[in-house]
Order: structure tokens, then C-alpha cells, then sequence
């Protein structure tokens, strides 16, 4: 039997492997007997459709089969690509509260008729863009019937090198030592969870910024309006989890 002759192998960027020829067929390349050439084929497109199949030509001998096998290893990489993590992005998470999910009850202010254990969710976040110097964590209700919502949580010049805080930081107990907790609408310098009043949910954001200096700027009696407004001003990248809670 003679050997099937072929084509050498060379390197492929990837602009070439989408070109399906789009000179249209050569010297060589053959089509099934009878069949009847279309205006995708007449205006110079490698491809013939023809009841409901195409066939698509390619350079020389076995042409189609590599062509074939072109395609398919572009949708290889097409696949690989869409099921990879986007690279760079940040994110927040938290094994306590997941984005959209009613704050449970260990998160909850213990008072004003709640019973919660008032801590804080464990908060993990990951992808801060190059030039992170430290990080800020807060914690929102912008449906608060208080203007401007009410701030539960401010903390400030987290360092650079932690990326998560436990269930329940505070001071002494998981919050980093350099770290500076801003005085929230309940007068505190901590933590404080969800006590809305009575009627439709709240919705409760946790925002990590990414921020390019290691330590902000503000007075130790700044009000949250005016940290946050240097968060805004210093911020590489944030991220954002949201649950919801009422009764």
C-alpha cells in the first residue's frame, strides 16, 4: 500500500487557525460528485452547504481531515479558556453568607428585640490588583430608614499581606494588630449586625477595597460619610457580597 502523503507540521497561532481558507478551494482539493457549488463557494468562502451539510476544503491531499481536526482543536481551546477563572479578578466571599442569602442568625445585632450572636462573618477575598497597599471592610444597609442608610462595620488599614479575617474579629481576636475600626451608626468601634425594624428586608453589603496607600488619611473621630469618601478616592478595586435580612 502507498504511504498517505502529508502535509509537515509547523506551529499555528491562533488567527491562522480560524482561517478557514478563506481563498476557497485550490488546485487538489476535491468535492463530492454532483454536487452543485454555492454563492457562499463562488464568493471565495471555503465551505460548500449543501442539504443542510457542509464540507470544507483544505490544502492539498487529506485536506479536509486536517482541516477537521483544526477546528476542533480551536473549540478545545475555546472550552479551556471559558472554563478557566478569570484571572485577576477580586472577589469576596464568606463560609457564613452567600451573595444574595438571608444573614443568619450568628451575624444578627443582640438587641432591639434580636437575639443574634453579633459577629461578624468570616470574610476571605482574593485577586487585589498589583499596588495593593491594605485594605478597608465595611459593612452597609442602604435601606435603613436613616439618612444616608447606617454603617454596621469600618475597618481600616488591614495590611496588604491578609487576605481573610475570622468569624467574629475584633481586636485582640483575629482582627490584624495594625487595623482601625471607625466608629459605626450604633456609636461603636466594632461590629454590628442586622436589627432592622419591622417590614421588608434589608439588604446588608460587604465591601472590600483594595486601596493604594497603607494608611488612610482621616482623624480617629472621622464620621463613616467621610471615610468612605477616602475609600472612594484611594480605592484600586473593590468587591462586594450582599445578604439580606427582616422580620
Amino acid at each position: 500500500m502507498e504511504p498517505v502523503a502529508t502535509e509537515p507540521l509547523r506551529k499555528w497561532n491562533l488567527f491562522e487557525l480560524l482561517d478557514i481558507h478563506s481563498a476557497g478551494p485550490r488546485k487538489g482539493d476535491t468535492q463530492e460528485s454532483g454536487s452543485r457549488t454555492t454563492g457562499a463557494e463562488r464568493s471565495g468562502y471555503g465551505a460548500i452547504f449543501r442539504a443542510g451539510r457542509f464540507a470544507v476544503f483544505g490544502p492539498g491531499v487529506n485536506g479536509r481531515r486536517y482541516m477537521i481536526r483544526k477546528i476542533l482543536f480551536v473549540w478545545g481551546v475555546m472550552l479551556m479558556t471559558a472554563a478557566a477563572p478569570a484571572g485577576g479578578k477580586f472577589v469576596l466571599s464568606s463560609p457564613n453568607l452567600r451573595d444574595g442569602d438571608r444573614v443568619d442568625k450568628a451575624q444578627v445585632y443582640n438587641g432591639f428585640g434580636y437575639t443574634g450572636q453579633n459577629l461578624a462573618p468570616a470574610l476571605r477575598w482574593s485577586g487585589a490588583p498589583e499596588g495593593t497597599q491594605s485594605y478597608a471592610v465595611t459593612m452597609f444597609d442602604p435601606d435603613a430608614p436613616h439618612p444616608g442608610g447606617w454603617w454596621h462595620w469600618f475597618v481600616i488599614d488591614i495590611p496588604a499581606s491578609v487576605t481573610r479575617l475570622p468569624e467574629g474579629a475584633k481586636p485582640g481576636q483575629g482582627l490584624p494588630e495594625d487595623a482601625v475600626e471607625i466608629e459605626n451608626d450604633f456609636g461603636n468601634r466594632d461590629y454590628g449586625g442586622p436589627a432592622p425594624p419591622p417590614g421588608k428586608a434589608h439588604r446588608y453589603v460587604f465591601t472590600v477595597y483594595a486601596l493604594k496607600t497603607t494608611k488612610l488619611a482621616v482623624p480617629p473621630d472621622a464620621k463613616p460619610i467621610v471615610v468612605k469618601a477616602m475609600l472612594e478616592k484611594n480605592a484600586l478595586a473593590k468587591a462586594m457580597l450582599t445578604g439580606h435580612f427582616g422580620r
